[in-house]
């Protein structure tokens, strides 16, 4: 649902003064999913991505980050 109201609208949640209300609808919906998959609500961290390609490349930017942080 939240995808579809998204998508609908069109607002980037990149920052919180672009679109507030859909920054903290992001932050609510990893809070759920992560409730749901018995994380730690105040420890767990994520993102919305718009699609898949989005979410591989923040997936690899990640992973490089983490074993390669001189490479920033």
């Amino acid at each position: 649902m939240a995808e579809f109201v998204v998508t609908v609208l069109n607002t980037g949640t990149h920052v919180y003064n672009c679109s507030p209300v859909f920054s903290v609808m992001e932050l609510e919906c990893v809070n759920i999913i992560a409730e749901t998959f018995g994380f730690d609500v105040n420890t767990v961290e994520g993102v919305a991505n718009p699609g898949g390609t989005m979410s591989n490349m923040m997936a690899l930017m990640v992973a490089r980050n983490e074993h390669f942080p001189h490479v920033r």
